[in-house]
Parts: C-alpha cells; structure tokens; sequence
C-alpha cells in the first residue's frame, strides 16, 4: 500500500511537479509508466476513502481520459500509443469500481486487507 501511495506522490519527470495520477501527468499532460501495486484510488488522484467527492472525482477522470485516449497519441508513437491503450484501459476499470458505490467498499476492504 505504501508503494502505490508513494508512486502517486512522485513528481512528473517532464515538468517536476506532483503528477495527480499514476497514468498522466495532470499538470503538464505527459503520459506516464505506471509502477507496480497501483491502485484505483491513486490511478484517479482520489484519497483511499469510502466516500469519495463525485465531482472531482469526474473531473480527474474527464482530463486523464482525454489525456490518455488513444486517438490524441497518433504522432507520438507506437511505444505512446501502447501506453495510452494500457492507461485507459486501467483508468477505465478504476472509474468502474469507485463510481460503485458497493464496488468500491468491496475494493477498499480487499486493498486494507487482502487476506
């Protein structure tokens, strides 16, 4: 748990700032190469919490989708274009579980203890 807490803590290696995401950078839009042990809360930028702010939750999720969607990564590359198809795959899956409410207690117990 401290590894994913820590990884979406890190600075963004393009602009130096907090990144706000595991996925991408919200502050300056680069994508980045997620670490082990990440979770949905940090994918989203949001506290491990069961109650979650809704809309700054839908507003980290407009921008990291917009960020991540394969179709603005064109000129970028193949090895861009693979990570934003990772990245919104997993961004996708994480706006699915902590928009559910039961989901996200379910997911929240198993991250606090996995056993």
């Amino acid at each position: 748990m401290a590894e994913a807490a820590a990884s979406a803590a890190a600075v963004c290696p393009a602009c130096g700032r907090p990144p706000g995401s595991t996925l991408a950078c919200l502050a300056c839009g680069r994508l980045l190469e997620e670490g082990e042990g990440v979770d949905h809360f940090a994918r989203l930028g949001a506290p491990r919490s069961p109650r979650l702010d809704r809309a700054a939750l839908e507003a980290s999720y407009m921008r990291l989708s917009r960020l991540l969607h394969p179709d603005f990564q064109g000129g970028e590359g193949e090895e861009s274009l693979e990570r934003a198809n990772r990245g919104s795959a997993l961004l996708n899956e994480a706006w699915s579980v902590l928009t559910d409410d039961q989901a996200r207690l379910e997911y929240l117990l198993e991250l606090i203890d996995p056993g």
